[in-house]
């Protein structure tokens, strides 16, 4: 004889939802992050171009984060920091460099401790006075011709500033930190260096060349070139407290992609990098071949924009053959 239970359906219900909790599928888990440090303590000096080297190995995944540190960073000549360049070579190559720092912090010396960070809030100073803390990647030099003190063997311009180029790759290899005084006119040095390299379990991508010339940036179609009305300030991102030190002057222009979702700032390119400025400041350009044509305030620029520093030419300081450095 079987025997069996009546079950009312109210209770049955419950006792489906109770077992579909106990054996339902397991979240995936997210991906475990790992934080790796390598140091070269030795004081790196320079003059001419010069190089320091950081070998890492044994790490397994892609890189997530990349930060660079560089302990007490000063010239030792009077007043000279904007003298000094220092670029970041990955294992990848020249395509993946980033100019840590050129022309910054006119009329100091230093010493200061410098973090690199995609996470902090500011760039240095071109004009200072400079502190010791995290910044932004800071290239002043990026729109002056003959602006740049690094030289062979280091890459030739141009050079990135954003520190994320380097996600997604593997960080085993050899990282170079190519200094650099310009023109010879003071001497830079470093009390070591150190990379702060994050990771996770993923596989990484093999590092690709870009294209050369024009085709390293790509201008989509609903771009339009737009004219400043007034003296602008460029922002890192579309906030009032984010300026990045850099002024576009009235006359001037800039392609526009588009405009953050409050409609407030346009995402705007100059040499190839990418910056906010308050919608209220541009107009459209009337010369050929854009003839006027509105700027695109409902195209919707991107979630993670690409960020550079750049700045006109100041001839605030000059050097012997007549090139701008601050």
């Amino acid at each position: 004889m079987h025997r069996f239970w009546s079950r009312s359906p109210a209770l049955l219900l419950v006792a489906i939802v109770i077992l579909s909790v106990g054996v339902g599928v397991p979240a995936q888990a997210a991906p475990r992050l790992e934080l790796h440090e390598f140091s070269n303590t030795a004081t790196f000096i320079f003059v001419s171009t010069a190089s320091s080297a950081i070998t890492v190995s044994g790490i397994t995944g892609s890189v997530t984060d990349v930060n660079v540190v560089l302990n007490s960073v000063q010239a030792l000549d009077a007043d000279a920091m904007v003298f000094l360049d220092v670029l970041l070579v990955p294992p990848a190559g020249a395509a993946y460099d980033v100019m840590l720092l050129s022309n910054i912090c006119i009329n100091t010396t230093g010493p200061f401790d410098f973090t690199f960070d995609m996470s902090a809030s500011s760039v240095l100073p071109d004009t200072g006075p400079c502190s010791s803390g995290t910044y932004f990647p800071s290239d002043y030099c990026a729109l002056i011709p003959g602006c740049y003190a690094v030289s062979a063997p280091a890459p030739t311009p141009s050079y990135g500033n954003d520190l994320g180029v380097l996600n997604g790759l593997d960080p085993n290899g050899v990282w170079t930190l190519y200094g650099a005084a310009y023109n010879g006119v003071t001497t830079g040095q470093l009390a070591g260096w150190k990379l702060v390299i994050t990771t996770d379990g993923s596989d990484p991508v093999a590092p690709t060349l870009p294209a050369p010339g024009p085709d390293l940036v790509e201008i989509p179609n609903t771009a339009v070139m737009g004219t400043f009305m007034v003296d602008t300030p460029l922002y890192w991102k579309p906030e009032a407290g984010a300026a990045s030190g850099s002024v576009m002057q009235a006359g001037q222009s800039l392609w526009v992609y588009g405009a953050d979702p409050s409609g407030e700032y346009f995402f705007v390119m100059m040499a190839g990098q990418f910056f906010w400025v308050p919608v209220s400041t541009m107009g459209p350009t009337a010369s050929s071949p854009w003839n006027g044509r509105l700027l695109p305030l409902d195209e919707v620029a991107p979630d993670d924009p690409r960020v550079g520093a750049a700045s006109a030419p100041v001839s605030d300081e000059s050097s012997s053959d007549g090139v701008s450095r601050r």
